[in-house]
């Protein structure tokens, strides 16, 4: 599918952040206004390089969760404008669930857990080039600041626990050290970020209306095929092969799937950025952001799925 994204891609890079910027107008008044606010939407919006009409961007904004993030930029760290660095990341929270809601998304009902077991960066150029997504590896043993090292999925975990206060205190906490970790780790400056849980990711999704995912052969992630194999779980996604149109339960088997992949994790990330750029180009195409009076398309459905803080043998063609 022209969609995919290749694993090998370059992610961002010291040349990305010293491009010249282009002089403030329309671009950079909304790249700003809209980054900071539209979190995960927002970005598919920068990605393509479309303008963001006033009554979607009221719409979208008034659903939002939106906490503050005071994660402090490495000095090594250039910055140059209008150029936006935006960490999107999923966990497995299901606290936010009812039961109804679990049941329908095939999961349990122990409040899951707060690892951020996805976690991409998008980089989008100060000059409205193409952005480049990179995946960041969940198990990768890194200096979590202030506390021991740990895996990168586990920072955080760990400020979100350590912290008290209201929930939103909580997750910025939380937020705020993942940020510190990812710009002590990569050099980069993180400016905006995205966080989307299971019921989150359903939810947006169903938003968009399907997602085109084309699979070179068939998939069997059933519980029964991993039993077979001597493995516990599985994501449940079952597909035939050829080009599927996903959404809701379906996108976020697709998405979770690690067994019966020939790298595991690292194909698992593949797959989901082949999804999340999948998904850009349907926006686009559909006009999603742009035409909020189409049935079914409500961005406040999908705004109100995330949180702003300022998803070989199966691989996908």
């Amino acid at each position: 599918m022209s969609g995919a994204v290749d694993p090998g891609t370059a992610g961002p890079s010291a040349r990305h952040r010293h491009r010249a910027a282009r002089p403030p107008g329309r671009w950079g008044i909304w790249s700003r206004r809209i980054a900071g606010a539209a979190a995960l939407l927002v970005s598919m919006t920068l990605l393509l390089g479309f303008g963001y009409g006033w009554y979607n961007y009221r719409k979208l904004t008034t659903s939002l969760h939106r906490v503050r993030i005071e994660a402090s930029t490495p000095q090594h760290a250039v910055r140059d404008g209008q150029a936006q660095n935006i960490l999107i990341t999923g966990n497995d929270d299901r606290s936010d669930m009812t039961p109804t809601e679990a049941a329908q998304l095939r999961t349990g009902t122990d409040g899951g857990s707060l690892a951020t077991d996805t976690m991409m960066i998008v980089h989008v150029p100060a000059d409205g080039t193409k952005a480049t997504l990179i995946s960041l590896p969940r198990d990768a043993y890194v200096d979590i600041p202030g506390y021991r090292k740990n895996k990168l999925n586990s920072a955080y975990a760990d400020g979100y626990t350590a912290s008290g206060g209201t929930l939103d205190q909580k997750r910025a906490a939380g937020a705020n050290l993942l940020v510190q970790t990812v710009q002590d780790l990569t050099g980069l400056s993180i400016d905006h970020f995205v966080q989307v849980n299971l019921l989150g990711f359903y939810r947006i999704s169903n938003a968009i209306g399907g997602v085109p995912v084309t699979l070179c052969n068939a998939v069997d992630d059933s519980a029964a095929a991993n039993r077979r194999a001597g493995l516990d779980g599985g994501s449940g996604f079952v597909m035939p092969a050829g080009t599927h149109s996903l959404q809701g339960v379906t996108a976020l088997e697709f998405v979770r799937q690690r067994h019966f992949l020939p790298n595991g994790d690292l194909d698992r990330a593949a797959r989901q950025r082949y999804f999340l750029t999948a998904a850009f180009r349907e926006i686009a195409s559909a006009g999603l952001l742009l035409n909020p009076g189409r049935p079914g398309r409500d961005p406040r459905s999908a705004g109100s799925a995330a949180g702003a803080r300022t998803p070989g043998p199966s691989h996908p063609a």
